[in-house]
C-alpha cells in the first residue's frame, strides 16, 4: 500500500480527504486575498497620499499665484494713482503759479492807475487807462472763473475779495478822475477815491495777497508765514 492511500484511510476515505482539501484551498484562497487586501489597501494609501500632497501643491501653486496676481495688480493701482495725482498737483501748481503772476501784473497795474493814470488831465488818456485795468481785472477774474476746479472754494472766495478791493477802487478812481471840472462836493468825492484807492494799494491789497501766498502755498506742501502776516511791504508792493 502506498503512503497516499494509508494517508486516505488514515484520514477516513475520500469523503474526509475532500473535506480537507476544502478546508486547505479556502486557507490557502483567504491567505492569498488577506495578502492582497493589504497590498491593495498599501497601494491605495500611497496613491492617496501622493494624490493629497499633489493637490496641496497644487492649491498652494495656485494660490502663491494668485497672491502674486493680486498684489501686482495692487501695486499697479497705486502707481496709477500717484501717476494721476502727480498730474494734478502738477496742473494745480501751473493754475497757481499763473494765477499768481496775473495776481502780481493786475496789482501793479492797479498801482500805476492808482498813482498816474488816475490823475490824467487829457481824458482820452484816462478812459484808455480806465478801459486797460477793467479789461485787466475782467482777465484775471475770467482765468480764476475758467480754472477754479483747481483750487478750493475758500482759496476762490479769497481771490474774489482781492479782486473786489480793486476793482471798486479802480472805479471810484476812473469815475471820479473823468470829471472835467469838478464843484467842490464832487473834488471832496474824487479826494476820497483817491485816498481809498492809495490806503489800499498802502494796507488791504497786501495784505489779501499774502493771505493767498499762505493759502497758496499749503496747497502746493510748502511752508509759510502765519495766515495774514504781508510777505512783502507795501513799499514793496508798490516797487
Amino acid at each position: 500500500m502506498s503512503a497516499f492511500q494509508e494517508v486516505l484511510l488514515a484520514c477516513g476515505g475520500n469523503a474526509t480527504l475532500l473535506v480537507v482539501l476544502a478546508f486547505l484551498t479556502r486557507s490557502l484562497v483567504q491567505t492569498w486575498l488577506a495578502k492582497d487586501i493589504k497590498k491593495f489597501e498599501f497601494q491605495l494609501q500611497n496613491a492617496a497620499t501622493s494624490q493629497l500632497e499633489l493637490l496641496k501643491f497644487e492649491l498652494k501653486s495656485q494660490g502663491d499665484v494668485s497672491i502674486e496676481q493680486l498684489k501686482s495688480r495692487l501695486q499697479q493701482a497705486a502707481t496709477e494713482h500717484l501717476v494721476r495725482f502727480s498730474k494734478l498737483h502738477e496742473k494745480r501748481a501751473h493754475v497757481i503759479e499763473h494765477v499768481y503772476q496775473r495776481l502780481v501784473e493786475l496789482e501793479k497795474g492797479y498801482g500805476k492807475f492808482v498813482l498816474v493814470d488816475g490823475y490824467e488831465p487829457d481824458s482820452s488818456k484816462q478812459q484808455d487807462a480806465r478801459n486797460k485795468i477793467n479789461e485787466t481785472m475782467y482777465d484775471v477774474a475770467l482765468f480764476i472763473e475758467k480754472h477754479r476746479i483747481y483750487l478750493p472754494a475758500d482759496v476762490c472766495a479769497s481771490l474774489k475779495a482781492f479782486l473786489d478791493i480793486m476793482w471798486h477802487n479802480a472805479i471810484n478812481v476812473g469815475v471820479y478822475g473823468s470829471v472835467a471840472d469838478p464843484n467842490p462836493q464832487t473834488l471832496q468825492e474824487r479826494h476820497k477815491a483817491f485816498k481809498d484807492a492809495y490806503g489800499a494799494l498802502q494796507k488791504e491789497i497786501p495784505e489779501a495777497r499774502a493771505n493767498l501766498e499762505h493759502e497758496f502755498r499749503k496747497l502746493l506742501g510748502e511752508d509759510s508765514q502765519p495766515h495774514g502776516s504781508p510777505t512783502s511791504s507795501p513799499d514793496a508792493a508798490r516797487a
